[in-house]
């Protein structure tokens, strides 16, 4: 039986998250996707984090995660349940869709776990994406770092990339799976969580889109904004 392990999902509303982790818990059911439009606050996002993790699960932590401080979190508690023998690997995955396609994702998404108007994801979306977005660096303590992108997207990225084509079909899932644990680890979750670095805070703004055309996606997950400080 394979270790337990984290993966931790960064990017604004309707960049792909949910989806993602909805059909890798599907294809996987040792994963357990942690959703705070679901569990309604952190707190209870990680009480059932380290639930799962203890009894032996790994964990897809579905949220923005949109600042090194909502990041440190999970790379905490990837540090205090790791031990010399099993090693807890929590790795990030940033979703680096593009304003533009969130923003169009958003007008035609239904039935979202949280979100209950169009105006009402764009707010989100506006606000995180222009002021409250902080890049993620694996210098946090991350032991990898992938970034998704949807076909047709341009990258200058210096991390390692990856394409998120929709329908996400269990063969796309295996093969993102596949490129991110080909990254190297640079780090040990057994480390304490690191400061940022002097260009970690800075906002990096997603490729520009190339395809306009992309099928929609499904629902995706974004943070109860009410508990976005919690």
């Amino acid at each position: 039986m394979e270790p337990p392990r984290i993966l931790v999902l960064a990017g604004w509303v309707a960049s792909g998250k949910s989806s993602f982790a909805t059909e890798l818990e599907k294809l996987n059911p040792n994963f357990i996707r942690i959703s705070q439009d679901v569990l309604g606050s952190r707190q209870a996002c990680e009480h059932l984090a380290r639930k799962s993790l203890s009894e032996g699960k790994s964990i897809i932590i579905d949220r923005q995660n949109f600042d090194q401080k909502q990041r440190r979190t999970w790379i905490q508690i990837a540090s205090d349940l790791a031990n010399s023998d099993v090693p807890l690997e929590c790795d990030l995955i940033e979703f680096a869709t593009p304003y533009e396609e969130c923003a169009r994702r958003l007008q035609h998404r239904t039935n979202h776990e949280s979100l209950h108007s169009v105006n009402e994801g764009m707010g989100i979306l506006k606000l995180v994406s222009s002021k409250e977005w902080k890049a993620p660096n694996i210098s946090e303590g991350f032991n990898r770092h992938l970034i998704l992108l949807p076909p047709g997207c341009s990258s200058n990225q210096t991390n390692q990339t990856a394409y998120l084509p929709f329908p996400i079909t269990p063969q796309v899932i295996e093969n993102i799976i596949t490129t991110l644990d080909s990254i190297p680890i640079t780090v040990t979750t057994k480390q304490q969580p690191t400061k940022a670095t002097t260009n970690q805070g800075q906002s990096r703004r997603p490729p520009k889109h190339r395809d306009s055309n992309q099928s929609r996606i499904g629902p995706d997950q974004s943070d109860n904004w009410r508990n976005r400080s919690s």
